[in-house]
Protein backbone atom coordinates (compact mmCIF):
# COMPACT_ATOMS: atom_id res chain seq x y z
CA UNK A 1 0.00 0.00 0.00
CA UNK A 2 1.49 3.49 -0.73
CA UNK A 3 1.65 6.06 2.00
CA UNK A 4 -0.31 8.93 2.19
CA UNK A 5 2.79 10.96 0.70
CA UNK A 6 3.32 8.98 -2.33
CA UNK A 7 -0.65 8.79 -2.52
CA UNK A 8 -1.46 12.42 -3.64
CA UNK A 9 -0.15 14.03 -6.86
CA UNK A 10 -0.04 17.44 -8.06
CA UNK A 11 -0.32 18.72 -11.28
CA UNK A 12 -0.40 22.00 -13.03
CA UNK A 13 -2.18 23.77 -16.15
CA UNK A 14 -0.40 26.49 -17.66
CA UNK A 15 -2.39 29.11 -16.00
CA UNK A 16 -0.21 29.46 -12.82
CA UNK A 17 2.38 26.69 -12.15
CA UNK A 18 4.27 29.09 -9.38
CA UNK A 19 1.03 28.60 -7.41
CA UNK A 20 0.90 24.63 -7.81
CA UNK A 21 4.52 24.55 -6.74
CA UNK A 22 3.41 27.13 -3.46
CA UNK A 23 0.81 24.25 -3.01
CA UNK A 24 2.78 21.66 -3.41
CA UNK A 25 5.59 22.47 -1.02
CA UNK A 26 3.11 23.49 1.62
CA UNK A 27 1.41 19.44 1.11
CA UNK A 28 5.17 18.77 1.45
CA UNK A 29 5.24 17.11 -2.10
CA UNK A 30 6.47 18.01 -5.29
CA UNK A 31 4.28 19.07 -8.59
CA UNK A 32 3.61 16.42 -10.88
CA UNK A 33 5.59 15.69 -14.65
CA UNK A 34 3.74 16.64 -16.82
CA UNK A 35 4.38 18.85 -20.31
CA UNK A 36 1.28 20.23 -21.96
CA UNK A 37 1.74 21.50 -25.70
CA UNK A 38 -0.32 23.80 -28.25
CA UNK A 39 -0.21 22.86 -31.72
CA UNK A 40 0.10 25.68 -34.53
CA UNK A 41 -3.87 25.25 -34.61
CA UNK A 42 -4.94 26.08 -31.31
CA UNK A 43 -5.18 22.14 -29.88
CA UNK A 44 -3.45 21.65 -26.51
CA UNK A 45 -1.86 18.18 -25.62
CA UNK A 46 -1.28 16.96 -22.31
CA UNK A 47 1.30 14.40 -21.37
CA UNK A 48 1.41 12.79 -17.60
CA UNK A 49 5.11 11.10 -17.50
CA UNK A 50 4.35 9.27 -14.49
CA UNK A 51 2.28 6.53 -13.39
CA UNK A 52 -0.87 7.61 -11.78
CA UNK A 53 -2.52 4.28 -10.89
CA UNK A 54 -3.91 4.58 -7.67
CA UNK A 55 -3.07 7.80 -6.79
CA UNK A 56 -5.37 10.72 -5.56
CA UNK A 57 -4.75 13.46 -8.46
CA UNK A 58 -5.10 17.42 -8.09
CA UNK A 59 -5.45 19.64 -10.97
CA UNK A 60 -4.28 23.09 -9.82
CA UNK A 61 -6.01 25.61 -12.72
CA UNK A 62 -7.81 28.42 -12.83
CA UNK A 63 -9.79 30.80 -15.15
CA UNK A 64 -9.20 34.09 -13.87
CA UNK A 65 -8.14 35.71 -16.40
CA UNK A 66 -11.26 36.25 -19.25
CA UNK A 67 -8.65 36.54 -22.36
CA UNK A 68 -7.32 33.14 -21.94
CA UNK A 69 -10.33 31.68 -20.17
CA UNK A 70 -11.27 29.05 -23.02
CA UNK A 71 -7.73 27.85 -23.54
CA UNK A 72 -7.03 27.04 -19.27
CA UNK A 73 -10.56 25.36 -19.70
CA UNK A 74 -9.93 23.34 -22.45
CA UNK A 75 -6.63 22.14 -20.65
CA UNK A 76 -8.32 21.11 -17.73
CA UNK A 77 -10.28 18.65 -19.71
CA UNK A 78 -7.73 17.48 -21.54
CA UNK A 79 -5.95 16.52 -17.96
CA UNK A 80 -9.43 14.67 -17.39
CA UNK A 81 -9.61 12.79 -20.48
CA UNK A 82 -6.30 11.18 -19.88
Amino acid sequence: MLSDESRMRIFTGNANPDLAREIAENLGTTVGDAVINRFNNGEVQVMINESVRGKDIFIVQHSQNKMCYSNHIYTLFQYYQI
